[in-house]
């Protein structure tokens, strides 16, 4: 079994991946910034900025799995935490000699606008300060460890309990929602606990490689429905032309932005288990009891 360092291990993806990799035997070293994580073996107090502490963090480690950041804050402010941050971790990782850098990316990486089952090999072009600062850091580890280096490019994370997603998703049924004539796009998502399962299924490959890691797509006009379903109300559509709407809202139900996950199928054997429409409703009535990985 390995010593893996875990950053952003009290985060959404982080803690999930704490948790599959402590099950699968391995000894689990967290990075703890700010809350102290749950399941880790070890723990180094730090963040990504301390050469210091980032030396601690990373001796006698075998793997890295990086998946700290934050989505929100200036353009500034993003590429600080994800490309000067990974950039030290990357370098520490480095002057250590760790084998294995596994990275959780974001396809919001690729061009804005219409996607339908996109792969890899289709062409970047991020359109807001968080997916350039992430695609600019995915480049930094992929330069750094080459074949070592795997980055896991994730569609909408979220688990069955309070997470950005869940919050963003009952929120906005408890307004008026886009009714778009003859379109139904479907929504990636992929559950944290199928994507931690991701994780481990990278750290096991002798190859590295960017991966698309997507669970089951949830069709627009059914996701409102088991939301609004699971808060016990119903769903009030609106026609686009009666009425303002958040330029977000107005995309997920217009426009299909979905990737395949078929290289990751393929190479690693992912293979998610989670559905969205039983976790979702899970979380959204507060039991987030249901099978682990």
């Amino acid at each position: 079994m390995a010593r893996i360092l875990v950053v952003g291990a009290s985060g959404l993806v982080g803690a999930a991946a704490v948790r599959v990799l402590a099950a699968e035997g391995h000894t689990v070293r967290a990075l703890q910034h700010r809350r102290a994580p749950e399941g880790a073996h070890e723990t180094v107090a730090g963040d990504l900025y301390d050469r210091a502490t980032l030396a601690r963090a990373v001796a006698g480690t075998d793997a890295i799995v990086h998946a700290g950041g934050a989505m929100t804050g200036s353009a500034a402010e993003l590429r600080a935490v994800h490309v000067e941050g990974t950039q030290a971790l990357a370098a520490a990782a480095a002057a250590a000699n760790v084998a294995r850098f596994v990275m959780i990316g974001t396809t919001a990486v690729h061009p804005p606008g219409r996607l339908v089952r996109i792969d890899e090999d289709h062409p970047v072009g991020p359109a807001d300060p968080y997916a350039s600062a992430k695609l600019e850091a995915e480049e930094c580890v992929r330069a750094r460890f080459g074949s070592r280096a795997t980055v896991l490019r994730a569609v909408t994370v979220y688990r069955t309990g309070p997470c950005p997603f869940v919050r963003a998703a009952t929120a906005a049924v408890q307004g008026a929602i886009p009714d778009v004539e003859g379109v139904d796009p479907p929504i990636d998502l992929v559950h944290a606990d199928d994507l931690a399962a991701a994780t481990l299924r990278a750290l096991a490959c002798r190859s590295g490689g960017v991966y698309h890691v997507t669970g089951p797509a949830a069709p627009f006009r059914a996701l409102v429905t088991v939301v609004a379903r699971a808060l016990g109300t119903s769903v009030a559509w609106a026609k686009p032309g009666s009425r303002a709407f958040p330029a977000g809202l107005l995309e997920l139900a217009s426009v299909e932005r979905t990737v395949t996950a078929e290289r990751a199928h393929r190479v690693l054997g992912f293979a998610p288990r989670r559905a969205w429409e039983p976790e979702l409703t899970r979380a959204i009535r507060g039991d987030a009891a249901g099978p682990r990985p």
